[in-house]
């Protein structure tokens, strides 16, 4: 929740520097950004644990952000 309000805040900035983008954030901290949430997802989670990190689409006005993903994973 920590990094959703941390995107939130800094969504300006964001766009400034990345543009219209996927970023995926781990403790406050740009873990990468990338042109789909597939490939966010497919090189963020080979690196990182599930559900330690979030994607979130880098969008010009907070008034487009429309989807958040969270995932927790147990393996059994």
């Amino acid at each position: 929740m920590e990094d959703y309000k941390y995107f939130q805040e800094n969504l300006e900035v964001f766009y400034k520097e990345y543009g219209h983008c996927f970023i995926a954030i781990k403790n406050k901290k740009v873990l990468g950004t990338y042109k789909s949430f597939d490939d966010a997802f497919d090189d963020v989670s080979r690196k990182e644990e599930l559900g330690s990190f979030i994607i979130q689409e880098c969008v010009d006005s907070p008034s487009k952000l429309v989807q958040s993903y969270q995932f927790n994973v147990s393996l059994v």
